[in-house]
């Protein structure tokens, strides 16, 4: 019966990572695509940082998430390790942006859940990629 609970958790982190690098892939490539498709809109009113910003930043999102969900899925021997430096480099990038790029004082009031959300999930990650062969 214990077999079967640790499968079942092995299991649950393997797809648990997967499934959040692919929706970090799919809103890097959504924020990509909306600040193109948008740009003179942005233009217009002014939002900064600018619509080059928003897809530079889309890009690099869904190249570290595609990367990432690369090596994790690879048998490559590295993977792991690739997959937590380039986690710690998401997280970098993304408190990088909500600090000092695109700070407000409505986005703000979620810091707390979102520092907690983002250690459960570095957590999570750090147990699925340990065991990676």
């Amino acid at each position: 019966m214990m077999r079967f609970f640790e499968r079942f958790g092995t299991s649950a982190q393997h797809w648990l990572t997967i499934a959040f690098w692919s929706v970090l892939a799919l809103l890097g490539g959504l924020r990509v695509w909306q600040s193109l498709a948008l740009q003179d809109y942005l233009v217009e009113v002014g939002v900064q940082p600018g619509p080059l910003y928003l897809t530079l930043s889309g890009a690099a999102q869904t190249l570290v998430a595609g990367l990432a969900l690369a090596a994790f899925l690879s048998r490559w021997r590295r993977g792991g390790l690739a997959v937590r430096l380039l986690a710690a480099l998401w997280v970098l990038g993304f408190w990088i942006d909500r600090i000092w790029v695109a700070s407000s004082p409505a986005v703000r009031v979620n810091d707390a859940f979102v520092a907690v959300f983002l250690a459960a999930w570095l957590l999570i990650l750090w147990a699925a990629t340990s065991q990676q062969k």
